[in-house]
């Protein structure tokens, strides 16, 4: 059984929205093999529960499995699936992205490897829809990418290994639809200029450890302004952060998570701090305290015994 490992992503990282990305030690674990014909069979642990996944053809991993199989026009008789998940689900971790890569990425392996990884990427990106998670999720580390028609434009580097990467969870999820829907439809000049201003410089404050301006180049005017009112505690919780010693704070993706970025020597205490600060707020949240993952997808196992399956 092919098994491969996908990180946890944060996106946009305060002002670079659907563009920055940084992949996060935190990982799901998923293994496939083709079965004989007809059958599907998915088996789901860890934080998933209930039906928050699907367990037929409408699971995302079997989607983008699916797909890669179509594409090489290869279609396997049956499939069989085991997810172990540590990354919350719904919360701006890059749920979606991780299981679009895994189910592409280990679709692909498991028919000899017909497509390129800058081929997986653009259609990954075109699944997901915007290539902020998918790609740090796929190639690791701090990532900006551009889609053009020509195919995806990326820049990537290894955050310096000083930083950590604090991640306040909410018990409760918001819908990455639901936080896209509050944005408004036009922006002016100047906070698009505000915005492009401050992207290089989280791009380069992450890769080289320098965080002193870290804290202001993270400010955004184009999506948090508006998700903030929907994340309980959320400024309570950077504030704490800030004071404690985090070097910046922002939205984890669509949220409702929140990212602080510190020096390794201050995230214990950006944790309890922030922790603190959304109990007292009222709101029941898991701390994280991570490293950035510099590997990506990942084929732990199963790699060199894959099976051919008939080409059209």
């Amino acid at each position: 059984m092919l098994k491969l490992r996908v990180p946890a992503t944060t996106a946009n990282l305060g002002p670079g929205f659907d563009s920055l990305g940084l992949a996060l030690s935190i990982y799901n674990y998923v293994s496939m093999k083709l079965l004989p014909a007809g059958e599907l069979r998915v088996t789901i642990e860890g934080v998933a529960s209930g039906d928050q996944i699907a367990r037929d053809e409408r699971n995302l991993v079997v989607k983008a499995a699916r797909h890669i199989f179509s594409m090489a026009g290869a279609e396997p008789a049956g499939l069989e699936l085991y997810m172990e998940l540590h990354a919350p689900l719904a919360r701006g971790l890059g749920s979606s992205a991780s299981a679009i890569v895994s189910g592409m990425a280990g679709a692909n392996a498991l028919i000899g490897s017909p497509f390129s990884s800058g081929q997986l990427l653009e259609e990954m990106t075109r699944m997901e829809g915007h290539p902020d998670n998918v790609v740090p999720c796929y190639l690791g580390g701090l990532t900006a990418s551009l889609a053009l028609p020509e195919g995806l434009a990326i820049q990537r580097t290894s955050p310096d290994d000083s930083l950590q990467f604090v991640i306040f969870v909410p018990e409760y999820e918001l819908e990455t639809s639901r936080a896209r829907a509050v944005m408004p439809k036009t922006i002016s000049v100047a906070d698009a200029v505000f915005n492009l201003s401050r992207v290089i410089h989280v791009y380069k404050g992450i890769e080289t450890g320098d965080v002193q301006f870290l804290s202001s180049a993270m400010e955004d005017c184009l999506h948090q302004p508006y998700r903030i009112p929907l994340i309980k505690g959320y400024q309570e919780a950077c504030d704490a952060a800030l004071d404690a010693g985090a070097a910046g704070t922002c939205i984890s993706g669509a949220g409702p998570s929140i990212l602080a970025i510190s020096k390794a020597a201050d995230s214990e205490s950006v944790h309890d701090a922030g922790l603190k600060a959304l109990a007292e707020a009222g709101v029941s949240a898991m701390g994280f305290i991570v490293q950035a993952d510099n590997e990506g997808c990942t084929i732990l196992s199963g790699g060199d015994d894959v099976k051919n399956v008939s080409r059209e």
